[in-house]
């Protein structure tokens, strides 16, 4: 048989340990929502056939269970949720969360666009066929991070991964990125690419990968003390613009600068060359300027610079 809940809030007590469970027959929940509330530490389990419209959590100090929801999933003033816990999350993910410890995970899968408000989740899983993964404020994610397939709207906020537990990254693909969980940090799947900032404050090691990290921002290290498991795996800066690395910590990783080259860029000329009588073009185009006129060499800020008259000293470069 099968029991269907067409409308309205559906409430149950967080006083047991399952407060809601289906095990044989089939449930349909064509809208509305199911409400379970209590300080108490209760069990939801659901099923790819038989999923839950919308589910509100209520002041619980932890949930558990394997919860298929359609809708939205608001999880009120949640604690935890309990290691194991699972939840496959077509809506939006809305209330606050205490702490991201444990190993549950949350999988966004919806084909349309989903909304990321609670600003922590324990652990999280992209898997979205279309649509986009909306981001709308800063998060914590507490140990992993699995990337497979859909948008994700950054809206330029961050990720900082912070339960002090090991983490995995996979597939990793970000805006920025922090890593302050005091324990090791692996990379899997593929380069983990962050398109701005990556900063390092707390991270014990990066064991043994084939992977590297792109970076297309700023980088920044604060950790001293933090080792990586193989010798040939790269911090590649990567991005277009201007990149700095600042902070007082190390950079354990080998550095690579991989900067593509502006296809409209004629001549680079650095005047710091502190004698002769030319300019020479740093861009590899070959575009030498001649210094008209004998301008004078100086002392510069890095290495040498030239000092022109104002009147009729000057650089002659010829049409590029």
């Amino acid at each position: 048989g099968s029991f269907t809940s067409t409308s309205g809030n559906l409430q149950v007590p967080g006083t047991n340990t399952t407060v809601f469970s289906i095990t044989g027959g089939a449930f349909y929940h064509n809208s509305g929502t199911v409400t379970s509330s209590g300080a108490s530490t209760p069990t939801i389990t659901t099923s790819v056939g038989n999923r839950l419209n919308n589910l509100t959590l209520t002041t619980l100090t932890s949930v558990g269970g394997t919860m298929y929801v359609d809708g939205t999933f608001n999880i009120g003033t949640l604690g935890t949720f309990a290691n194991g816990s699972n939840v496959f999350l077509k809506g939006d993910y809305t209330g606050t969360l205490t702490a991201n410890t444990g190993t549950g995970i949350i999988t966004f899968n919806g084909s349309g666009n989903q909304n990321f408000t609670t600003t922590k989740a324990p652990n999280v899983a992209v898997n979205k066929p279309s649509g986009s993964l909306i981001i709308s404020a800063n998060k914590n994610v507490g140990s992993n991070w699995n990337y497979t397939k859909g948008t994700i709207t950054w809206g330029g906020f961050s990720i900082t991964i912070d339960a002090a537990s090991t983490s995995t990254i996979t597939n990793g693909r970000f805006y920025d990125l922090l890593i302050n969980n005091n324990n090791t940090v692996t990379l899997a799947g593929s380069d983990c690419v962050i398109t701005n900032k990556f900063t390092i404050t707390s991270v014990t090691s990066f064991p043994a990968s084939v992977y590297h990290f792109k970076v297309g921002g700023d980088i920044v290290f604060t950790d001293a003390a933090y080792t990586i498991g193989t010798a040939t795996q790269k911090i590649i800066m990567n991005g277009p613009g201007l990149q700095t690395i600042t902070g007082a910590g190390i950079c354990g990783f080998n550095l690579e600068v991989n900067k593509a080259v502006d296809s409209t860029l004629v001549g680079h000329w650095k005047l710091d060359d502190a004698t002769g009588a030319i300019g020479v073009d740093s861009s590899g185009l070959s575009n030498t300027g001649s210094l008209i006129n004998s301008p004078t060499w100086v002392a510069g800020q890095d290495g040498g610079a030239l000092s022109f008259n104002g009147s009729n000293q000057y650089m002659s470069i010829a049409n590029a």
